[in-house]
């Protein structure tokens, strides 16, 4: 009789041999991922892993890989049906207590990664920080702008604040514990990001929006939320059918209607409403507040608008 181990664990967290799974997912863009690899090394600690899953590339992806195969832990290529495919794979091959998804051009800052881990440590019960950063629009140009939102924001607590508020798969640090609850990324939705945060609250998970300056994320002409925006969102308005009440989706479908944002009563109340997002202090208006100065109320002073704060702190 052949001997064999046993593990006993008290909960899922336990049988993990790993502290951080970077889950690094591409095809054909070996002049990408050199740097990217690059930027890890430097922040990945001894008890992590780099998982690469490559959709079979036919250029230097492999000689890529391998010329850091001292940082790589797993390298799988074959064909495979789409980005999500690539990561479910790497989820599946993952052997960390949390999760981390890398595309091939973005970054990860190593100091959020650490505050993201001290957050969720302390607060076991959180299955999924969606943590803030920064999103370059180099398919516009040179635009950027911070994915924030600042305190008092009820993210998570419910489906329709997720739908409302949005998501970017770049910002997730992931209890790996979680797909075992809410199941794996969906399979051929082009916004499967915002779609699986919406899995993971209506199956009970639980989710929280983390002021961690977490990432850059950098959006070219051959991104999916550039390339497939009329499809990204008929999907979205799909999966709000059905997860969200029938009243909820009713006017989600009319806000996001042309005649809404044309000639809609609404449509005037939520322009008074962005002007008003665009100059709070917190960032939540995006780009615009670092460009644009307010005059201060009695001083005739012009002030120049506060950055995100990265204090930590979750809605």
């Amino acid at each position: 009789m052949s001997a064999h181990e046993f593990f006993h664990y008290i909960n899922f967290d336990a049988a993990h041999a790993r502290r951080i799974s970077y889950i690094l997912f591409t095809r054909n863009r070996g002049s990408k991922l050199n740097d990217t690899i690059a930027d890890l090394e430097r922040s990945l600690h001894a008890d992590d892993e780099l998982i690469v899953v490559d959709g079979a590339s036919t250029d230097s992806t492999e000689e890529v890989v391998l010329r850091h195969r001292n940082i790589v832990h797993i390298f799988l290529s074959e064909h495979d049906r789409s980005g999500q495919h690539a990561i479910n794979k790497g989820v599946l091959l993952s052997r960390g207590k949390y999760i981390i998804l890398l595309p091939d051009e973005d970054r990860v800052h190593g100091d959020g990664a650490e505050k993201a881990v001290e957050v969720m440590e302390k607060n076991p019960d959180i299955d999924l920080l969606v943590c803030g950063g920064t999103k370059h629009f180099l398919a516009r140009g040179t635009m950027s702008r911070p994915f924030y939102y600042g305190p008092g924001t009820h993210y998570g607590s419910t489906v329709e604040l997720q739908c409302t508020y949005g998501s970017c798969a770049n910002a997730f640090f992931i209890r790996r514990s979680v797909f075992a609850k809410v199941g794996l990324f969906p399979l051929d939705s082009a916004a499967w990001d915002p779609m699986w945060v919406v899995q993971c609250i209506y199956y009970g998970g639980v989710v929280k929006f983390a002021r961690i300056n977490f990432f850059d994320h950098y959006i070219t002409e051959d991104s999916i939320s550039h390339t497939r925006v009329p499809e990204l969102r008929t999907e979205r308005m799909r999966f709000v059918k059905m997860y969200c009440s029938p009243k909820f989706a009713r006017a989600y479908q009319w806000k996001k209607s042309v005649w809404y944002r044309v000639f809609g009563i609404g449509g005037a109340r939520d322009f008074v409403h962005s002007v008003r997002k665009i100059i709070r202090n917190d960032g939540v208006g995006g780009f615009i507040y670092w460009m644009f100065v307010h005059r201060k109320k009695g001083s005739g002073k012009k002030v120049r608008l506060l950055p995100p704060v990265w204090d930590g702190g979750f809605s």
